[in-house]
């Protein structure tokens, strides 16, 4: 079975009489599009990379299943949604075949569609690259991150690896909160940004990876709202626009708007298995926490290992008082980090927040970075202001705009008597998430509407 070769921005293959865009989570089959989870294609591509073998079913469990995962049927049931996917049996078609007690063979024949990369090789690295990010974890980012850069390196015109290797340094770093780090990851993307730019000027994915500069930039959140609303003005049929307000409008506690501009994200991109990543928080902000900790269990489904929301359910189930469930992702999430920071961090609050943290009065960490951040969260959970806001007043620029994103994540846990007081909204205020970042936000959608239809 040969395996596939890239052919278009985002790769497109033939499985069967099946066409296959793996980073786009779609197949194609009887001219209908049939979006399926980045769990069922990691699956495919697990069949295309053991092409001619058969793969066991506990070799599938413990690629893309959490390690505390009982196992029982998963498998099964996603196999079967694959199969219904690609249509198998339909016609007399065969795509996957079962061999019992032994696992599966992706029998089906795979082609290239109009090859427009010499060899396979190159293929192969941005799968294996596809995969790993797929994963949202640190250490799936990084291998990502060297598997992208190997394809780009056999194939130098290789769209697809600039746009995956652009969103896998994004990803990076929200999960390292080191300053060094955060201006080499910047200094990166400038480097992929300066290659697509000279050899795809005109194209959508070139536009795409400029726009988000922003969020690896020291910028304000003004900053970047106005370089999204300009872009959108520009070209309305900017989708990401809508999903990137969204989370902006989130950071303004303006959970309403952030609902609506996100249903028109997702009606614009039914397809993108992202389009949710952001509702639990906001769900929460509107106060249903139970239904925020339904939409976090479901997308734990589809991305097992996604630290963010891993981070966040523990927080949210410790907040709902079920705290033995609490404990079990917090196990979860310590398999998943490898870094260990989202855990020590996670496991302190949790601590915190059921008593059994033996609080002092916190000391600032020079070059504490993400120390501070976790440090100060702390103490205002103990209802330290002074502590709490020494901490965080101390953040290096470089890592504000990730810390700022967190703390909006965060301090629904804080007693009210810190969240009202006169002290903390100074503070909110100054690292530039208080009252005013809010009526900014507020007059800038009343601006918008008009070209948005949301109000």
């Amino acid at each position: 079975m040969k395996a596939p070769t890239q052919s278009s921005e985002y790769g497109l293959f033939k499985v069967g009489n099946c066409f296959v865009k793996p980073t786009e989570g779609i197949i194609i089959r009887d001219d209908r599009q049939i979006s399926i989870s980045p769990r069922n294609m990691a699956i495919l591509q697990i069949l295309w990379q053991r092409a001619g073998e058969i793969v066991s079913g506990r070799t599938l469990l413990e690629e893309l299943w959490p390690r505390n995962h009982s196992g029982g049927n998963a498998v099964y049931k996603a196999i079967n949604e694959l199969r219904s996917a690609l249509g198998d049996g339909t016609n007399g078609r065969e795509y996957i075949e079962t061999f019992p007690r032994k696992g599966y063979k992706l029998v089906a024949e795979v082609k290239s569609i109009t090859p427009g990369i010499d060899g396979s090789s190159a293929d192969e690295l941005f799968r294996r690259g596809v995969f790993q990010r797929r994963r949202l974890d640190l250490q799936g980012l990084t291998a990502a991150q060297s598997y992208l850069r190997a394809a780009i390196a056999l194939a130098p015109d290789y769209l697809a690896a600039y746009s995956e290797l652009a969103g896998t340094i994004l990803e990076l770093a929200l999960f390292d909160l080191r300053a060094n780090r955060r201006a080499e990851l910047r200094q990166e993307y400038l480097d992929v940004l300066g290659e697509v730019e000279a050899k795809f000027p005109e194209s959508s994915i070139t536009k795409e990876i400029k726009s988000s500069l922003s969020r690896l930039n020291q910028a304000t959140f003004p900053d970047i709202e106005r370089g999204l609303r300009d872009s959108f003005l520009e070209d309305q049929k900017f989708n990401l626009f809508f999903i990137r307000y969204a989370e902006l409008l989130f950071t303004a506690r303006l959970p309403e708007f952030a609902n609506r501009y996100l249903d028109e994200y997702c009606r614009r991109n039914p397809e993108d298995p992202y389009r949710e990543i952001f509702r639990p928080g906001i769900v929460r902000d509107l106060g249903d926490l139970d239904e925020c900790i339904r939409l976090r269990k479901n997308l734990l489904d589809t991305f097992p290992n996604e630290i963010g929301t891993l981070s966040a359910l523990v927080g949210e189930l410790t907040k709902a008082g079920k705290i033995t469930e609490a404990q079990q992702y917090l196990s979860h999430l310590h398999m998943a980090d490898s870094e260990g920071f989202w855990y020590r961090t996670v496991s302190s609050m949790h601590r915190a927040l059921t008593g059994a943290y033996d609080y002092k009065p916190m000391q600032i960490a020079k070059g504490g970075g993400a120390k501070n951040l976790a440090r100060g969260a702390l103490a205002f959970i103990y209802g330290d202001i002074d502590s709490g806001s020494a901490c965080w007043r101390s953040l290096e620029p470089e890592v504000l705009m990730t810390a700022t994103r967190y703390i909006v994540g965060v301090d629904y846990v804080f007693p009210r008597n810190v969240t009202t007081s006169a002290q903390y909204k100074a503070l909110l205020d100054d690292l530039g998430i208080g009252a005013t970042w809010t009526r900014y936000m507020k007059q800038r959608v009343r601006e918008l509407e008009p070209h948005t239809g949301i109000s």
